[in-house]
């Protein structure tokens, strides 16, 4: 509860003070009535109202959905960090360069170590660095230009221009720098454009103007450079995809439902269920459903699917690169309706799943390369499954269970310890056409029950009129005495049990949920309650 209802309650209590039984200068024993909480409940707090659509008549329906599985394109693009040592050795006859001259470009060549079925000509980098470090052994103020025609900054390549200064005899000059990668665009073709996942670095040194004559001999070492790849996440891929076949066998939606729902009898009324397969990717695909699985955990039941897209592939076209930053895909949406009509679904409804699991087979781009090398993906539009439940929300439940077992939040913000003896008294209006039976149990350390809170637990259904319509709710009572020993298993109680049994009434009827439908819980305390100064 609420620190605000536990001081409610002592301001009440002060005020329905009705005697003052002792006064020994330290503590006062009073008895008290009043509202503690009062908290009313209907169908638009147990389920987000996105989901939930209302007809004229205000009965409810549902229409959930929500992304299930997504495919982690990260690991896919997944770069890893890499270094690249060059030895710049002087290969040509014995010359003087002059000052202000310069030698031939040096080319150095990094790979980008991506996954080995993915084959890149170009990317853009959504985080990342290329660190440079230059070690010079040459006697002579140098002037390096650093250049990557290949990777542009909105159209501007990179051009990085320093001053090594001149090494000592048996010296080595260091110099290190980074450039960060983010929003840069990658051509990985190299310069004849004819491979993948290459950019090429080109290296000029110019021996600076204001120093003398710098004599090289064939095969003498003049500097070495090492280019590290860290952190290097694309944005967006494009290049040749790999024919392959993997296989997905995964729980695709995973509700837990039997940790809570022990036993009962569920019927639902013309429900449908939709999975959606969404392609963002520039690729073709294929997908094989072998198994689809409603599983409940706890009974270890296990109900297959029964539909003719069990064992047939489904054609996944590619998605259309719209270049566009905001919205870049328009992807291909494949949607299979499940319903009681071409399929059991009944059945795995009503087996009160945990989760459904698929088994299927996936065959990226069957077709191999129609598309001329330009697959193309975008790390932040990865494919998807979207599930789907549309469904008035009408139905039968029949001596269905709820069981929670939870540490012990009973009374944390009130001292419960104070109150002495009394009752609690909970005055329940309920307007929906269910009849709910509830208790809680205290447990000790050794998960053996001590104590159970109510004396009087069921609240009774609201009636319903010939439409099968409640119009009025029924008013029920639950009660909760308590004295000094049950406060003491309260207390001490480490964990708590609750236990709900549901009845829709009339039983085994399909019954409609209306926006109106309501249950109140207004608590009342009876209580003695000491007050310690």
């Amino acid at each position: 509860m609420k620190k605000t209802f536990s001081h409610l309650f002592f301001l009440f209590a002060i005020i329905c003070i009705q005697c003052s039984c002792s006064l020994d200068g330290t503590s006062w024993d009073i008895d008290g009535k009043g509202p503690v909480l009062q908290t009313q409940f209907d169908l638009s707090q147990a389920i987000p109202d996105p989901h939930l659509q209302y007809a004229a008549d205000s009965a409810i329906m549902l229409n959930f959905y929500d992304t299930v599985y997504t495919v982690d394109v990260d690991s896919i693009a997944y770069i890893p960090d890499s270094s690249y040592l060059f030895n710049i050795t002087w290969t040509l006859p014995n010359i003087n360069l002059q000052p202000g001259v310069s030698l031939p470009a040096f080319p150095i060549k990094i790979r980008f170590g991506i996954h080995e079925r993915i084959k890149l000509n170009a990317a853009r980098i959504k985080s990342g660095r290329l660190k440079i470090k230059i070690k010079s052994v040459i006697p002579r103020k140098i002037n390096i230009q650093y250049n990557i025609p290949n990777a542009t900054y909105y159209g501007i390549p990179f051009s990085l221009s320093e001053t090594i200064p001149a090494a000592s005899a048996g010296d080595t000059i260091v110099y290190s720098t980074h450039l960060n990668l983010k929003d840069y665009y990658v051509d990985l073709r190299g310069p004849n454009l004819n491979e993948y996942n290459v950019l090429y670095i080109y290296l000029t040194p110019t021996l600076n103007e204001n120093e003398p004559a710098l004599p090289l001999s064939t095969g003498q070492f003049l500097f070495s450079t090492e280019n590290t790849l860290e952190k290097v996440n694309p944005f967006y891929a494009q290049g040749f995809v790999v024919p392959a076949t993997d296989s997905i066998n995964s729980n695709i939606i995973d509700l837990g439902t039997s940790r809570y729902i022990r036993s009962g009898i569920l019927d639902i009324d013309s429900i449908r269920m939709g999975i959606t397969l969404v392609n963002t990717m520039g690729v073709d695909m294929r997908l094989k459903i072998d198994k689809f699985r409603s599983i409940n955990d706890a009974t270890g039941q296990q109900i297959e699917l029964t539909h003719p897209i069990i064992n047939s592939f489904i054609n996944l076209q590619t998605a259309q690169n719209t270049y566009n930053t905001t919205n870049p895909v328009l992807p291909y949406n494949y949607t299979l309706w499940l319903t009681p009509q071409n399929s059991n679904l009944d059945q795995l409804i009503e087996n009160i799943p945990d989760r459904f699991r698929i088994n299927s087979i996936a065959q990226i781009n069957p077709m191999g390369d129609a598309t001329a090398d330009n697959n193309f993906f975008y790390t932040t539009v990865p494919p998807r499954f979207i599930f789907h439940i549309q469904a008035p929300v009408k139905f039968s439940v029949y001596q269905v269970q709820f069981i929670d077992t939870l540490d012990n939040p009973l009374f944390e913000e009130i001292e419960i310890e104070k109150f002495l003896s009394g009752e609690f008294r909970i005055i329940a209006e309920n307007k929906f056409p269910l009849a709910l039976a509830a208790n809680i149990y205290t447990l000790d350390d050794a998960g053996l029950l001590t104590d159970t809170l109510f004396t009087q637990s069921l609240i009774s259904p609201a009636p319903v009129n010939a439409a099968n319509r409640v119009t009025f709710p029924l008013i029920s009572n639950l009660l909760a005495p308590f004295n000094e020993a049950k406060i003491k298993n309260i207390t001490s109680a480490r964990r708590i049990v609750i236990k709900a049994r549901f009845n829709s009434v009339p039983n085994l009827q399909l019954l409609q949920m209306y926006s109106d439908y309501y249950l109140k819980l207004k608590i009342l305390a009876d209580v003695k309650y000491r007050i310690t100064l």
